[in-house]
C-alpha cells in the first residue's frame, strides 16, 4: 500500500505523524507500505509519479486531507483512479474527519476513516486484502452498492505505547528534520482550534519511549535537531519534566550535541516555574506560544484561558533565564477585530519585544475558520463572516478568508501587512540593546542547529555581525576577553570586512555594517585598522605603529594604551576578531 502526503509546494520538509505512525503500524505486521512525503512529490514529474504507482500497483492507496490540501488531494486521487482503477483509495485526516459523508461526492474515493486512524486502518487492510465485509470496520465510511454507510467510531487508543516506535526510515534514507509526536488530544478548547480527530482529553506516551524516539534517531541519522510537535508538550508537566530528566542524562552519560523546538502555553508555566529551566538544561532553545490578541475581551472569547499578565511575565522570565527564544503569535482578521484591536495587539508586540530584545519574537496569521471548530459553525456568534470556505487562493493563515463586523476583507490584509512592518521597525530599533551572548546564540543556533528565528536574518542584514560569528564559530578564533593578556601580543586581529571602503578623497575609511556605521579619518586608526588583516600578530602590527606614530614607546605600552582601547572599541562594534 502507498500513503500519501501532499502538502503546499511552499511547505515540502515534512510529513504528518498520523502517516507515519500508520504506515509503522503496518508495516509492523507484515504489509508492504510506502510513503510519499511532499518533497517526494515535489522532486518527481507528473508522469514518473504515474510510472511509480503502475509499478507498484498498490491494493490501498491512503491520502492525508486538510484544509489547504483537499483540492490537491482531489486531483492527485482522481488521476490514481485512472493508473490504478482497481486499487481502493481511501482518505483520512482532519478534513476526512469534519466532512465526513460530503467528500464521498467524489468518485474517486472509496472510503474514509474519521478520527483516530491506527485501528481502523489495520481494520480496513485486513478487509480488502482478505475480502472480508467492511461493517466491522471501526470509523470508516464507505460506498457500497450505491449507498454510502457509516460505521461506528473506534474508541480512541488509551496505551500509546502499545503502539510501535515511529520508523522514520520510512521517510528515507536521508532525514533532514526530525519531528516527533509525544501525545494526542488537547485538554484545552479554544475555540478556533480543530480536536475531531484525537479528542478533548490528552493522552500520551511515556518519558522512556519518547527518550527511544529521539535518541535512536539523532544517533541514526546524525542529527543535531530536533522539533516536539505536539500542540500540547507541557499539558502533563510532570511528563514533560520526566522527558527533560531523561534527556538530560543522556546528553550526560552520550556527551552528544542537541537542541529542541517546542511549543507550550504561558498559564501552565506559571502554575509550573520549575518547567522552564527544566527544559532550557535538556536542550530547548526555540519555544512557541500562542497571545492570539493584545486585547483580552478577544482572548477570553476564543476561550484561550491565559491573561496579557500570564504572558508579560513569561516574557520577562525567558529573558532573565537566557539561552531561549521565544515566539509569541497574534491573530489577525478573528472574533470582534476592528483596527483598534489589531493596533492593540502590535503595542502588545512592541512592549513584550522591547522588553526583550533578541530574545522574543512576534508572528502573525489571519483568522482561519477550520471545518468543525466552534467558531466555523457558528461564526455569526463571534462578528466573523466567512467569505471563502474552500480555501482556494493559498495557505489557510496566509490569505484572509473572513471579514468581520468592522473590517473588509481587504482592510484585514493592509492590518496585517501592518502588524509585520511595524513589528519589523520594532525589532530592527532594538538591535543595539541585544546583549552580547544573545546576538551569538542566534547565529550558532542557525549554524550549527539549523534553527533560525525572526531576528536572525535582521542580525544577518548586518554584514560585520554575520562575518564576526561565522569566524567565532571556529575554535581558532577568539574574542579579547578570551585571551590571557600575557600572551595578547602573540594573537592576529582580523577585521571581520575584508573590504576597504574608502570615502571620496580615498583616505578616510568607512565602517558599516557593525553595531553602528562611523567614519575612521584619525590617519594611525586608519593605519591600525588597514594593518588588521590576519596577517600580522599585533606585537608586529605594534612595531609598526611604534616605528610610524610613537617612536618613544616600547612594544607593551603601544599594545596597552594604543592598540587594546581601539581594538576593543571595535570588537564592541563587530568590526574586529582574533585568531592564532
Amino acid at each position: 500500500m502507498v500513503f500519501v502526503h501532499i502538502d503546499s509546494f511552499y511547505i515540502i520538509a515534512r510529513c504528518n505523524p498520523g502517516i507515519l505512525s500508520l504506515s509503522t503500524l503496518l508495516s509492523s505486521k507484515g504489509f508492504r507500505v510506502r510513503v510519499l512525503t511532499p518533497m517526494d512529490l515535489f522532486c518527481i514529474s507528473l508522469e514518473e509519479l504515474e510510472s511509480f504507482f503502475t509499478y507498484m500497483n498498490p491494493a490501498i492507496v491512503g491520502f492525508y486531507t486538510n484544509s489547504d490540501n483537499i483540492h490537491s488531494v482531489r486531483e492527485t486521487a482522481c488521476n490514481v483512479r485512472k493508473w490504478l482503477p482497481k486499487a481502493q483509495i481511501i482518505a483520512g485526516g482532519p478534513q476526512a474527519s469534519a466532512e465526513e459523508e460530503k467528500l464521498l461526492e467524489w468518485p474517486c474515493l472509496d472510503a474514509l476513516i474519521c478520527g483516530e486512524g491506527e485501528t481502523a486502518m489495520v481494520a480496513y487492510t485486513e478487509a480488502i486484502l482478505h475480502r472480508k465485509p467492511l461493517d466491522s470496520v471501526p470509523s470508516l465510511i464507505y460506498r457500497q452498492s450505491g449507498e454510502i454507510r457509516k460505521n461506528a467510531r473506534a474508541p480512541l487508543i488509551e496505551d500509546l505505547d502499545s503502539l510501535p516506535a515511529i520508523d522514520h526510515t520510512l521517510l528515507g534514507p536521508h532525514l533532514q528534520v526530525l519531528n516527533v509526536t509525544t501525545g494526542r488530544g488537547c485538554p484545552f478548547g479554544c475555540a478556533f482550534c480543530f480536536q475531531a480527530i484525537h479528542g478533548r482529553r490528552y493522552r500520551y506516551r511515556s518519558a522512556e519511549k519518547v527518550l527511544e524516539e529521539i535518541t535512536q534517531n539523532l544517533e541514526r541519522f546524525n542529527l543535531k535537531t530536533f522539533s516536539i510537535t505536539d500542540d500540547t508538550f507541557v499539558a502533563n508537566p510532570e511528563r514533560a519534566a520526566r522527558i527533560c530528566n531523561l534527556l538530560i542524562e543522556y546528553r550526560e552519560r552520550s556527551g552528544r550535541d542537541f537542541r529542541f523546538y517546542c511549543e507550550g502555553r504561558v498559564d501552565i508555566f506559571a502554575r509550573h516555574p520549575e518547567l522552564l529551566p527544566l527544559l532550557k538544561k535538556a536542550g530547548l532553545v526555540r519555544l512557541q506560544i500562542g497571545i492570539e490578541s493584545g486585547t483580552q475581551d478577544i482572548i477570553d472569547v476564543y476561550q484561550k484561558g491565559i491573561t496579557l499578565a500570564q504572558v508579560e511575565k513569561f516574557v520577562a522570565e525567558v529573558r532573565d533565564l537566557g539561552d531561549i527564544s521565544l515566539v509569541g503569535h497574534f491573530i489577525i482578521g478573528g472574533a470582534f477585530e476592528t483596527k483598534e484591536t489589531v493596533e492593540r495587539s502590535i503595542e502588545q508586540a512592541r512592549k513584550l519585544i522591547t522588553s526583550a530584545p533578541g530574545v522574543f519574537e512576534s508572528g502573525a496569521g489571519f483568522f482561519c475558520p477550520y471545518p468543525g471548530t466552534e467558531i466555523s459553525r457558528d461564526p455569526s456568534r463571534f462578528g466573523i463572516r466567512v467569505c471563502e470556505d474552500q480555501f482556494r487562493d493559498g495557505i489557510s493563515t496566509l490569505e484572509a478568508t473572513c471579514e468581520t463586523e468592522a473590517l473588509s476583507i481587504a482592510e484585514i490584509r493592509k492590518l496585517k501587512q501592518h502588524f509585520y512592518t511595524e513589528v519589523e521597525k520594532i525589532m530592527k530599533g532594538c538591535v543595539s540593546r541585544i546583549p552580547f551572548r544573545t546576538i551569538r546564540n542566534q547565529f550558532m543556533w542557525a549554524s550549527r542547529y539549523s534553527m533560525t528565528t525572526f531576528w536572525h536574518p535582521i542580525l544577518k542584514e548586518k554584514q560585520a555581525y554575520d562575518k564576526y560569528f561565522y569566524f567565532l564559530e571556529s575554535p581558532r578564533f577568539m574574542r579579547l576577553e578570551d585571551r590571557d593578556e600575557k600572551d595578547i601580543s602573540e594573537i592576529v586581529p582580523l577585521r571581520t570586512l575584508g573590504m576597504l571602503v574608502y570615502h571620496d578623497d580615498g583616505m578616510r575609511l568607512r565602517l558599516q555594517g557593525g553595531l553602528r556605521s562611523y567614519t575612521l579619518s584619525d590617519p594611525e586608526k586608519i593605519f591600525i585598522y588597514r594593518r588588521s588583516c590576519g596577517k600580522r600578530k599585533m606585537a608586529d602590527i605594534a612595531e609598526d605603529v611604534r616605528t610610524r606614530f610613537h617612536p618613544d614607546f616600547d612594544i607593551d605600552r603601544v599594545i596597552r594604551s594604543v592598540l587594546l582601547p581601539f581594538y576593543r572599541k571595535l570588537e564592541s562594534e563587530f568590526y574586529m576578531i582574533f585568531y592564532e
